[in-house]
């Protein structure tokens, strides 16, 4: 499936859900439990097998959750959301906002790279590490004789 094609769906699907949610005859509080429990565990396959970034989640999925949110729990568009994304013992919600989601499905997609069994997949997990000649130079008056030595040799064989 093409990239596009993936985004065009995934915000159709968000906004479907969302939509179904907020028709049904339900206290608020219920709501925010249907999209904590259902929606999220919908877009977390998509977060996972796609190649999103996390930029294209916040402004278009994220948005849309919450003018959701905004609309169940009475918020106005001057309020800040930032409180209702904490967690219960710091006296939030506790729900997670898709690009959160997103971070969370990515980090279980690279730990899944990175045990797996298929050396082309896990070779790809590697992180990248810099070509560096003296990496067994741990103190830096050793790194200066090195350095002072190599202009020496640079000077006789010149």
């Amino acid at each position: 499936m093409s990239d596009e094609k993936h985004k065009s769906e995934l915000t159709s699907l968000v906004e479907e859900l969302m939509a179904d949610i907020d028709s049904k005859p339900l206290q608020p509080k219920n709501k925010i439990l249907l999209y904590s429990r259902y929606v999220l565990s919908k877009l977390s396959w998509h977060f996972t097998v796609t190649g999103l970034s996390k930029t294209w989640v916040i402004e278009n999925i994220d948005s849309n959750v919450n003018s959701y949110i905004r609309k169940w729990l009475d918020i106005p568009i001057s309020g800040t959301l930032s409180t209702v994304f904490l967690t219960r013992n710091k006296f939030g919600l506790n729900i997670c906002p898709p690009s959160i989601k997103f971070i969370q499905c990515q980090t279980v997609l690279r730990k899944a790279l990175k045990i797996s069994p298929n050396l082309l997949t896990n070779f790809g997990s590697q992180p990248v590490t810099a070509k560096i000649s003296s990496t067994s130079i741990t103190r830096p008056s050793k790194f200066l004789r090195i350095f002072a030595l190599d202009k020496r040799m640079d000077c006789v064989t010149n």
